[in-house]
C-alpha cells in the first residue's frame, strides 16, 4: 500500500498517461463536480419557474430575475456549458438553462417587456 493507501499498479506508458489525465484538470475534483452539478440545478429551477411563471401570465419574481441574469453574465455560465460539452455533467441532470440560446433568449424577451 502506498502512503496514500492505494495498492500502486503497473499499467506502463499508457496506464501513466491514463493516470495523468484522470488526475488532472480535465476531471473535475468531487467536491467541483458537485457544486457544479448543484449549480445547475439550482439555476434550472429558477429558469422553470420563471418560464411557466410567463406562461401563466403572471409576473416573475425579481430576485430570480437577477439570479439569472448574474449567473448568466457571470464566467460560472461559460465553465458549467463547457463542462456540459466535455461530458462532464451527470447524463440526466436536466439542462435547458445551459442551452446555447434558452436563457439568453428568456432575459432579453423580459428586458424588451420591461424596459
Amino acid at each position: 500500500l502506498s502512503a496514500c493507501g492505494l495498492v500502486p499498479l503497473h499499467l506502463g506508458m499508457a496506464g501513466g498517461l491514463l493516470l495523468g489525465l484522470l488526475a488532472g484538470k480535465h476531471f473535475p475534483k468531487n467536491d467541483e463536480a458537485q457544486a457544479r452539478t448543484d449549480r445547475v440545478t439550482r439555476m434550472e429551477a429558477l429558469f422553470d419557474r420563471v418560464q411557466a411563471d410567463l406562461a401563466a401570465g403572471v409576473s416573475p419574481d425579481p430576485e430570480d430575475l437577477r439570479t439569472l441574469t448574474d449567473y448568466y453574465e457571470s464566467p460560472l455560465w461559460r465553465e458549467d456549458f463547457e463542462a456540459d460539452e466535455q461530458g462532464l455533467l451527470p447524463a440526466g441532470l436536466k439542462r435547458g438553462v445551459l442551452s446555447e440560446d434558452g436563457l439568453y433568449n428568456l432575459l432579453d424577451r423580459l428586458r424588451e417587456t420591461n424596459p
